[in-house]
């Protein structure tokens, strides 16, 4: 009887949790704000691609309007066309042309506003400390190249701030903290287009920026 007890006891202890337990205080990672814009970019450059798909159509509607020119090349020299109907029609075709260029234009610049705050908001969030002329810099209108941008800014200033810390735990001065060289102007250093050219130029000549 006793060996029946005891083969009972294993069943009526399964599901027994420890009591005080909530799972809801154990502690969650926290997102890296940087990783968090890149796969934000990254969703954007994904749409680019299957966006890239739809070229098929683009050339079906390429071809309409080569059919359309050829029918009103007709239509004029039948007579059913006259040239200034063709001008008002180029004119408001045009027209509708530069309307849609400007849209594009300030959807586009909105849009940089819009990744330019992001990124600078990333950045600090993780306590990257950046200055506002290289994130203008980092973020360009080809998505992709931001991302390669935004790896490459981060992997520098994450050196430095390493390299200070090693710098400063053997007692040391860190390098260019007191600097005011001005080997370069402000206007040589705008010319650099490589954004950690640049910031190494700028960290090299801080007095420039005080």
């Amino acid at each position: 009887m006793a060996e029946e007890n005891q083969d009972l006891q294993p069943e009526q202890n399964e599901g027994v949790q420890p009591e005080n337990v909530d799972p809801k205080t154990e502690e969650q990672p926290k997102d890296d704000p940087v990783e968090s814009l890149k796969q934000k970019f990254q969703k954007r450059i994904d749409k680019v691609t299957a966006n890239n798909a739809g070229l098929k159509t683009e050339n079906e509607d390429l071809r309409g309007q080569v059919e359309t020119l050829s029918q009103q090349l007709t239509d004029l020299k039948a007579g059913k066309l006259t040239i200034k109907d063709l001008l008002s029609q180029s004119k408001e075709s045009d027209e509708d042309q530069a309307k849609d260029d400007r849209i594009k234009a300030l959807e586009a610049e909105l849009q940089r506003t819009h990744d330019i705050q992001d990124t600078r908001d990333a950045f600090r969030e993780k306590g990257l400390q950046v200055p506002d002329e290289i994130i203008d810099l980092v973020v360009v209108s080809d998505t992709e190249k931001t991302v390669k941008n935004i790896n490459s800014i981060e992997a520098f200033v994450n050196a430095i701030r390493d390299d200070t810390k090693q710098e400063m735990l053997k007692g040391t001065t860190p390098r260019n903290s007191g600097k005011t060289a001005t080997a370069m102007t402000k206007a040589e250093i705008n010319k650099i287009s490589d954004p950690i050219k640049r910031v190494k130029a700028i960290r090299e000549n801080m007095g420039l920026y005080r």
